[in-house]
């Protein structure tokens, strides 16, 4: 190869050839060694070039083994951070299923209150009315002895004798409800009389007579 061969050589080589006719040039014997200088050099970087190339791959090799820790660590903590994520995202739901559920128990709470609260509030008011109309029978003068009968039957009158006056409380003599009671006609002491048994308290009207001023209102 000529990049291989001297300078003398080259020279003989082409002037071998001039004789024989194949060069047509004139002989110049530096041009060769030039370029021969000139092929040199650019091996030369060309090797220099590789060189780099080839340390900085090594570098950037060194780096990712580097840096695989790293990212080993920060894939973990992603996992972790998603697994957190999903178990928030199931908390929460759960505890909006727990809030619908209060707010629901706290509806009917609210919603039972106010019933207990209308019927004690009903309560109330015909107890304030029977005990209105007994204090006003009370102070009114005695003129009649149907008044005085009414009079004594707010007082006087017992369960058994309300019994008699209706039947032991015959459905047949139910005249009406109202009011969480039933509403009997009776005769009591010779008087027709409406007697109106609070249902609240029917389950204990047979074991208590004390309780009868407070069970039975008798009209």
């Amino acid at each position: 190869m000529i990049i291989e061969a001297s300078g003398y050589e080259l020279c003989a080589i082409i002037a071998a050839k001039r004789k024989l006719g194949y060069v047509a040039v004139p002989v110049d014997v530096p041009a060769p060694v030039k370029q021969v200088k000139a092929l040199e050099g650019s091996y030369a970087e060309e090797s220099r070039r590789k060189k780099e190339i080839e340390e900085a791959l090594a570098r950037g090799k060194e780096e990712i083994e580097k840096l695989k820790p790293k990212l080993d660590d920060a894939m973990k903590e992603l996992q972790l951070a998603l697994e957190q994520k999903s178990s928030l995202e199931f908390q929460t739901r759960n505890s909006d299923e727990i809030v619908q559920e209060l707010e629901q128990k706290i509806f009917s709470a609210v919603h039972l209150l106010q019933r207990y609260k209308k019927e004690r509030d009903e309560l109330l008011l015909e107890r304030n009315n029977a005990v209105s109309l007994a204090e006003e029978l009370r102070r009114k003068p005695v003129e009649d002895t149907s008044i005085a009968r009414m009079t004594r039957f707010y007082t006087e009158f017992s369960l058994s004798e309300i019994k008699e006056a209706t039947h032991n409380f015959d459905p047949s003599l139910k005249i009406g409800e109202g009011g969480y009671g039933s509403i009997y006609r009776g005769v009591l002491r010779h008087t027709q009389v409406a007697v109106k048994v609070m249902s609240y308290w029917w389950e204990r009207i047979s074991s208590s007579n004390s309780e009868q001023n407070k069970l039975v209102y008798v009209h």
